[in-house]
């Protein structure tokens, strides 16, 4: 990258409130932002700008969308979101598939992050709420929520990341030291 260059126009169908993540796949061919107001998540083809907008998922996200990630194998998006399940995942194939089934044990708060492993085999979401992150498996759906840190993060998770290896994970957070990983 060489610096900023000239804006790319607006989508065509722009979105209805304020967005408050984004992400691209993999492929680069697509981008989702989730965003304020139902159905709280939106997807666009992605060719040196916006294309026409996706058709929206069959069932939308439970509220507010904070995080969106793509595996990255680009089959399946996930979005956190501030009402229960905090977080939802549907399969990805130029479009959204039905929904997965929620985790079976939810996150204690509102989602505000969510991150895939580079291999795809977890998910985990940055949440309010005492443990502040929760990783489950990923295998075409959830998996069996994992244990808690040990030593958990400070305050309310607002991101949340891993390595490319996927053998460590950080959270961003509202209290001092403000990042543990």
């Amino acid at each position: 990258m060489a610096g900023f260059g000239t804006k790319y126009s607006n989508p065509g169908t722009p979105l209805t409130n304020i967005g408050r993540g984004v992400a691209f796949t993999s492929a680069g061919d697509a981008i989702a932002i989730a965003y304020s107001n139902s159905p709280y998540i939106a997807a666009y083809p992605w060719s040196a700008g916006f294309g026409t907008k996706y058709s929206n998922p069959g069932t939308s996200p439970s509220g507010t969308g904070y995080g969106v990630a793509f595996t990255s194998a680009d089959d399946a998006i996930a979005v956190a979101s501030n009402s229960s399940p905090r977080i939802q995942a549907y399969p990805w194939s130029a479009g959204f598939g039905t929904k997965y089934s929620n985790p079976g044990t939810l996150p204690t708060g509102p989602g505000h992050s969510v991150a895939f492993t580079a291999a795809g085999d977890a998910i985990a979401v940055a949440h309010s709420t005492s443990p502040y992150v929760s990783a489950y498996p990923w295998s075409a759906g959830f998996g069996t929520k994992y244990s808690d840190p040990g030593t958990l993060p400070a305050g309310d998770g607002w991101g949340v990341a891993f390595t490319s290896a996927g053998d460590a994970i950080a959270v961003a957070h509202v209290s001092s030291p403000y990042v543990s990983a």
